[in-house]
């Protein structure tokens, strides 16, 4: 078990999520069934994120968000839930005020690490 927490900002919609991993890396598409939740697994097994050492951060979103909640925390990974207001608050206060999917991911794994 490493000293390093990973931080992995998901943004949710019915039909996709986005995962952001790291601050250099653009967000990665993935497909909101449970295929798609097994593939964002295999990604952070190999990206060496455990469960010991990573937390997994989604925004609420209706209903969109709870099967990959459900399946993350049932494997052994902590998740934590984002109010949308406090990420929205948030990207009120940059500069560039950018939302799309892929942005957004980043934007939650931002307010995850604070």
């Amino acid at each position: 078990m490493s000293n390093t927490i990973n931080y992995v900002g998901i943004d949710v919609s019915k039909k996709d999520f986005y995962a952001c991993f790291d601050e250099t890396s653009p967000a990665e598409r993935f497909h909101n069934s449970i295929p798609g939740v097994n593939a964002l697994l295999r990604r952070l097994a190999k990206e060496n994120f455990h469960p010991q050492d990573t937390l997994l951060g989604l925004e609420s979103t209706g209903s969109y968000h709870l099967r990959l909640c459900l399946y993350g925390n049932r494997v052994g990974f902590p998740v934590k839930i984002l109010n949308p207001l406090i990420v929205k608050k948030y990207n009120q206060t940059k500069l560039r005020k950018v939302k799309t999917d892929k942005k957004d991911a980043s934007l939650i794994r931002y307010c995850l690490i604070r």
